[in-house]
C-alpha cells in the first residue's frame, strides 16, 4: 500500500509543474524549477547517508517529497517574481534586451532584495524540522533530518543554478513559446508596442490573482469612511476571532480517545478481523491484551547497536546477576503477585467489559503462573502430597525443568490465556534466567493512548510496590502487554515532538524575522500570525474533524510551523524594504508589499496545496478476486492457523491450486 501511495508523488510532481507553468509562464523556467526541485532529493539522500550516516528510510520519508514541491516552488517564485519586477521598473529604452552591465546589476538587486527573504524562509523552515532531533522516535528524528537537509539543497539551488536559468531565459526565450534556448541571442524587443503595454503584458503573466490584488483587495484595504479603514478593520477583526477559535479549540485537544487508524475500513486487515471475531469461538478474548509480569531481565544491552540500522545487532536481554528463586521467600512472592494479580482492582474507562477487576472474566483460566501450576503437576503427576512445599536450591532447578521439558501447558491452562513454559521460564545454556507470569486483562488491543496511558501507569504503580517488599533476587520486576504499552510511550514523544518543535521553532523564527525586517514590531506581528495559524491548523483537527492529538497531527503541527513561517516572512520582508524604495507611509509600505509578493505567495500555497491534494488519495487497496480455480495472487495469501480442536473443513474436492 506504501508503494502505491509512493506512486502518487508523480501526480503532486506534475499538478506542481502546471502551477508552477501557469505562474511563470515559460516552460523552459518551470522544466529548470522542477529539475532543481526533483534533485534536491537525492542530494539530500546524499549527504544524509555520507555526512549524517545514516542509512534508514522509512515510509514517513516519503512525506518529504511533497514538502520539497512546496518549499521549492515557493523560493523560485520569489525570486523569478522579484527578477521580473526588477526588470520593468528598469526597462531599455527599446523594451528589448538589458545589456551585461544591466543584466549584472538587476541580478544582484534580484538576490539581495530576495536572497534575504529567501534565507529567512529557509532556514525557519529547516529549524522547525530540526527540531524534531531532539524527539525520541527514530523514523521522526531521521525524517527531520532528511526534510532539512533537502530543503538547504533546495537553498542551495534556488540561489545558484535559478539565476543561471533567468540570464538565458532573459537573452534566449523571453517571448518566445518554444521551451529550448535558442542557439543566438534574442535580438528584437519584445513583442506589445509600448512600454505601458510591456507593463500590461507583466500584469497579465501574473494571471487572475494579480488582478484582484489591484482591483479589488488593494482598494478594498485602503477604503475610508469616516477616516477609518473599515474594511481593513473587518478582516483584522475576523482574522482575529478566528485564531482566537483555533487557540480555544486547540487548547481543547486531546490524546486519540479512538483507536488512530490507517488503513481503509475496506482494507483486507479489516476483513481478517472481522472474520476471526465472527467465525472463531475464541475470538472475543483474542482482541485484549495478555499482561506479562517477568522477573530477571533488568534491561537491554546495547553494545554494538545501531540506531539508524535496527535490524543490524539488535539489543539483547541484559539479565539480573541476582536473581534468584531458588528459596522459600522468592517462590512465596511470585505465588502471591500470581494470586494478587487476579484481584487487582481496575475501574479505568480502559478496562472494558464486566467486573472490576484487571484480569478478564471469563468461565476459562484467563492467567497462567507457572509456579502454581507445577505444585498441580507434582501432585497429579509425581504424586506428591499436596501440603508438600516446593523444593528449594539445586532441587528446585531440577524439578522446575523437568516440568518445563514434559510442557503440560494444555491441561494446566485454557486458550484464554494460554501457557508456553518453554517462554515463560527461560532456561538458557542449562541455566534459569529469568521467569514471567500472565494475565488476559480487560484492556482491548484496540484501546487509544488516553484510557489505556491510565492502565499503563496503575500497573505500573502495582509493580513498583511489589518490588519495594520483594527478596533480593526479585528486585527486577518488569511488566509489558505485548508491545501496546511501547506504542502508547511512542505517541507521547509525537505530541512532545510537536511541542519541543514549536518552543525551538518559534523563538528561531522570531530572530530569524528580526534579522530579516531589522523591526521588531513587525516580527512581533508576523510571529503571532504563525501561531494563528499552528493554532487554527490545530483547532481545525478539534472542532471540524474531532480528532485527538495523535501521531497525524503531531507531525502535520510541526510541517505547518515551517510553511506558514514562509508567507509571512516574505511579506514582513517586503514591507520593510519598501521604505528602501521611497515608501514611508504604512499604507504606501503594505500596497507595495501586496503588490510584490501577494501573488507570489498565492501561487507558493497553490503548489503546496495541489501537491498535498494527491494524498486525499492515499490508502488505495488490491481487490482480491478469484476466478473459478485459479490460484490465489501471490500477493494476497491469508494464512490462517487453526486450532486443532476446531474442525478442519475437508480437503476433498479442493482446487489443487487452494491451500486451507
Amino acid at each position: 500500500m506504501v508503494a502505491g501511495d509512493f506512486t502518487l508523488a508523480v501526480a503532486a510532481v506534475l499538478i506542481v509543474f502546471m502551477i508552477v507553468y501557469v505562474h511563470v509562464s515559460s516552460s523552459f523556467l518551470a522544466c529548470v524549477t522542477m529539475y532543481q526541485i526533483i534533485m534536491s532529493l537525492p542530494v539530500g539522500a546524499l549527504f544524509y547517508r555520507r555526512l549524517f550516516l545514516i542509512d534508514f528510510f522509512d515510509f514517513v520519508h516519503i512525506l518529504v517529497v511533497y514538502l520539497v514541491l512546496g518549499i521549492g516552488a515557493d523560493d523560485v517564485f520569489v525570486l523569478v517574481d522579484t527578477f521580473r519586477h526588477l526588470s520593468d521598473e528598469h526597462l531599455p529604452a527599446d523594451g528589448g534586451l538589458h545589456s551585461d552591465e544591466e543584466l549584472a546589476a538587476l541580478l544582484q538587486s534580484t538576490l539581495v532584495r530576495s536572497g534575504q527573504a529567501i534565507f529567512s524562509t529557509s532556514f525557519t523552515t529547516t529549524v522547525a524540522f530540526l527540531s524534531q532531533s531532539v524527539s525520541d522516535i527514530m523514523p521522526l528524528r531521521t525524517c527531520g533530518y532528511y526534510a532539512a537537509t533537502c530543503i538547504i539543497m533546495n537553498y542551495l539551488f534556488t540561489m545558484l543554478f535559478t539565476p543561471s536559468a533567468l540570464i538565458i531565459y532573459h537573452k534566449r526565450l523571453e517571448g518566445k513559446r518554444c521551451c529550448c534556448p535558442s542557439p543566438t541571442l534574442r535580438q528584437e524587443p519584445l513583442p506589445g508596442g509600448e512600454r505601458v503595454g510591456r507593463r500590461s503584458k507583466s500584469l497579465a503573466k501574473d494571471g487572475c490573482m494579480k488582478w484582484l490584488l489591484e482591483t479589488i483587495y488593494i482598494p478594498a484595504m485602503r477604503k475610508q469612511v469616516c477616516g477609518v479603514r473599515v474594511f481593513a478593520l473587518g478582516v483584522v477583526a475576523v482574522m482575529m476571532a478566528t485564531a482566537a477559535q483555533g487557540f480555544c479549540f486547540a487548547l481543547q485537544l486531546t490524546p486519540p480517545t479512538k483507536a488512530e487508524t490507517w488503513l481503509p475500513k475496506d482494507h483486507m486487515h479489516w476483513g481478517v478481523s472481522e472474520f476471526w471475531s465472527n467465525h472463531f469461538y475464541e475470538g472475543g478474548h483474542a482482541g485484549y491484551s495478555v499482561i506479562t509480569f517477568t522477573w530477571g531481565i533488568e534491561g537491554a544491552d546495547t553494545a554494538g547497536f545501531e540506531p539508524y540500522r535496527p535490524s543490524k545487532n539488535p539489543p539483547t536481554a541484559k539479565f539480573d546477576p541476582s536473581f534468584d528463586i531458588t528459596t522459600a521467600e522468592a517462590q512465596a512472592e511470585i505465588l502471591d503477585v500470581c494470586a494478587k494479580m487476579q484481584t487487582l482492582a481496575c475501574d479505568l474507562e480502559g478496562c472494558e467489559g464486566y467486573g472490576h477487576t484487571l484480569m478478564m472474566s471469563s468461565t476459562s483460566k484467563a492467567y497462567s503462573c507457572f509456579l502454581e501450576d507445577m505444585q498441580q503437576y507434582r501432585v497429579d503427576v509425581m504424586g506428591r502430597p499436596s501440603s508438600e512445599p516446593l523444593p528449594t536450591g539445586a532441587g528446585f532447578l531440577e524439578e522446575l525443568q523437568q516440568f518445563v521439558q514434559a510442557d503440560p501447558s494444555v491441561q494446566y491452562s485454557s486458550k484464554v490465556c494460554r501457557a508456553d513454559y518453554g517462554y515463560d521460564v527461560g532456561f538458557i545454556d542449562g541455566q534459569l534466567k529469568y521467569v514471567s507470569v500472565k494475565l488476559r486483562s480487560r484492556l482491548a488491543l484496540s484501546t487509544p493512548y488516553s484510557s489505556g496511558i491510565e492502565v499503563r501507569d496503575m500497573i505500573q504503580d502495582f509493580v513498583r510496590g511489589r518490588q519495594g517488599g520483594a527478596p533480593s533476587g526479585l528486585k527486577s520486576m518488569r511488566f509489558n502487554a505485548g508491545g501496546m504499552f511501547s506504542f502508547y510511550d511512542s505517541a507521547a514523544q509525537m505530541v512532545m515532538a510537536l511541542f519541543s518543535g514549536i518552543s525551538i521553532a518559534f523563538p528561531l523564527a522570531f530572530v530569524a524575522l528580526l534579522v530579516s525586517t531589522r523591526n521588531w514590531i513587525v516580527s512581533v506581528y508576523a510571529v503571532s500570525c504563525v501561531g494563528g495559524i499552528v493554532a487554527c491548523v490545530l483547532g481545525f483537527c478539534k472542532s471540524a474533524m474531532g480528532w485527538g492529538l495523535g501521531i497525524a497531527e503531531a507531525v502535520a503541527g510541526v510541517i505547518v510551523i515551517g510553511y506558514s513561517v514562509d508567507y509571512v516572512v516574505h511579506l514582513a520582508h517586503v514591507y520593510c524594504e519598501a521604505s528602501k524604495k521611497g515608501h514611508q507611509t504604512r499604507d504606501a509600505r503594505a500596497t507595495f508589499a501586496v503588490r510584490n509578493m501577494g501573488s507570489t505567495i498565492f501561487a507558493g500555497a497553490v503548489t503546496t496545496a495541489g501537491s498535498a491534494f494527491v494524498m486525499f488519495f492515499c490508502g488505495g487497496f488490491h481487490v482480491l478476486q478469484q476466478d473459478g480455480d485459479a490460484d490465489l495472487h501471490h500477493d494476497h495469501v491469508l494464512v490462517l492457523v487453526l486450532d486443532g480442536a476446531l474442525h478442519r473443513p475437508s480437503m476433498a474436492n479442493r482446487p489443487a491450486g487452494n491451500m486451507w
